[in-house]
C-alpha cells in the first residue's frame, strides 16, 4: 500500500475537463480514487486556485466560494491561493492589420506553488507516490525532480477531456506513470461528483448552485 499526495491545478482541470460540463460539482478524492490504484491510500489533496474576485459578476464568486467550502469538507484537503493580475499589453487584430492596447488579466501563482508544495513534500518524506492533476508543461522540472532525485513514483493526469487539448509531451515523459482525464474517461467524472448537499464538518448543508 502506497501512501498518495495528490496536487490539482484548479484552472488547468477546469479550462481542461470542466468548463461548460455538467461535472463541476467534482469530489476531488473520488476523482483521485479513480485515477490510482485501488489499494493507493490518499493522505492528502493540495488544492491550487485564485478567486475571480472582480473578473466577473458577484455571483460567479460566489459560486466558486461554495464549490470550495464543499471541497473544505474532504478530509485531508487543503486549499493554497495565488491571485489574478492585470496589466496592459499590445496584442495584434485578428484580420492582421494592426495592433491594439488591451488589458490582460492572468493567473498567477498556482504553477509555482504546486511545485513548490510538490517538491517540499518530497523532500520531507510525507508521501511514498503523488499524482499531478495538470497540463501545465512548467510542472516538469519539478515532476521529473521528483521522481529521479527523490527516487519516488509521480504520476499525471492531464485534464483533457474538452476538445482539441492533448496531454503536455514534457510533463508525460518527466511522469512515472499517467492517468489522463480524456473525452473518453468522463464516466469518471460523473460518477465523481458531490451529493446535494454536502455537509460540512459543523453538520450544515452545502448546496449544489443552482446555475453555474
Amino acid at each position: 500500500m502506497a501512501t498518495v499526495s495528490v496536487y490539482v491545478d484548479g484552472f488547468n482541470l477546469y479550462y481542461g475537463a470542466l468548463r461548460n460540463s455538467p461535472y463541476r460539482w467534482l469530489d476531488l478524492r473520488e476523482l483521485s480514487r479513480g485515477l490510482l490504484k485501488p489499494d493507493d491510500e490518499i493522505g492528502r489533496i493540495c488544492y491550487f486556485t485564485a478567486l475571480v474576485d472582480g473578473l466577473g459578476s458577484s455571483a460567479l464568486l460566489q459560486r466558486q466560494k461554495t464549490y470550495i467550502r464543499a471541497l473544505r469538507s474532504i478530509p485531508g484537503l487543503t486549499v493554497h491561493y495565488g491571485s489574478f493580475v492585470t496589466h496592459g499589453a499590445t496584442m495584434p487584430l485578428a484580420d492582421g492589420t494592426g495592433l491594439v492596447d488591451v488589458l490582460r488579466t492572468d493567473e498567477k501563482g498556482s504553477d509555482v506553488n504546486l511545485a513548490s508544495h510538490l517538491l517540499l513534500d518530497a523532500g520531507a518524506g510525507d508521501f511514498d507516490k503523488a499524482l499531478v492533476v495538470s497540463n501545465d508543461s512548467d510542472l516538469a522540472f519539478p515532476v521529473q525532480a521528483v521522481r529521479n532525485r527523490f527516487g519516488l513514483t509521480i504520476g499525471v493526469s492531464c485534464p483533457v477531456a474538452r476538445p482539441g487539448r492533448r496531454p503536455a509531451r514534457l510533463l508525460v515523459h518527466a511522469a512515472s506513470f499517467t492517468a489522463h482525464l480524456t473525452r473518453k474517461g468522463r464516466r469518471l467524472l460523473r460518477d465523481s461528483q458531490f451529493p446535494d448537499p454536502v455537509i460540512d464538518p459543523n453538520g450544515r448543508p452545502i448546496h449544489k448552485p443552482t446555475t453555474w
